[in-house]
């Protein structure tokens, strides 16, 4: 399914990690998603459309990219189902989920300055800025996951270049199993960790 979404200087600009990302929250077919950190809600909003079922919380510390990810669940007539909230990571999260799926900023802060004038200076630096070794954020949805998750539930998470090792040892400490999936470069790209 290829869907059309509008972006600003206020949200990141989709990729083919995302999709591989939401291919595989699809697979899982949940009930209540939670994807945290929505931007342009392109996650979010692709889910809603795929699986005509799923409730989906969106939430993001941006009331800019909020505004750009109701406008593409308006655009995919999914408002009915995708609910977005203005908060920090979990913190607002109203119930538990079956899925919680988030592409955090993870670029560590001395890299920022280094990407492709495309990024740096078109998408927003808190969307990009995981903190001094990039996994600020990352560190936060593993550690608080679980208690958010159904009894079934699932993380699935995007990261960096370079950080799977530190992210398979800090999600061990937190999930019975854990499982890193490579991008269409080879390259390790996503975390899925569940308790079952």
């Amino acid at each position: 399914m290829c869907l059309i979404f509008f972006v600003d200087r206020s949200v990141l600009i989709p990729r083919p990690e995302t999709e591989l990302l939401a291919q595989m929250a699809i697979d899982l077919k949940p009930k209540v998603i939670a994807d945290i950190g929505t931007g342009s809600g392109a996650i979010a909003v692709t889910l809603a459309k795929t699986l005509p079922e799923t409730k989906v919380i969106a939430i993001d510390s941006s009331s800019d990219a909020l505004k750009i990810a109701k406008k593409n669940a308006e655009y995919h007539r999914v408002t009915d189902r995708c609910h977005f909230l203005a908060g920090h990571l979990l913190d607002l999260l109203p119930e538990k989920v079956d899925l919680i799926v988030s592409n955090p900023p993870y670029i560590p802060t001395r890299e920022i300055d280094k990407l492709e004038p495309q990024i740096k200076d078109f998408e927003p630096r808190e969307a990009l800025d995981g903190g001094k070794d990039g996994l600020h954020y990352i560190r936060q949805l593993i550690e608080n996951s679980p208690k958010y998750l159904s009894p079934k539930g699932h993380l699935l998470m995007e990261f960096g270049f370079g950080q799977a090792e530190e992210i398979k040892d800090l999600a061990q400490k937190h999930f019975k199993t854990i499982e890193i999936y490579k991008d269409l470069a080879g390259i390790d790209r996503i975390l899925k960790a569940w308790n079952t």
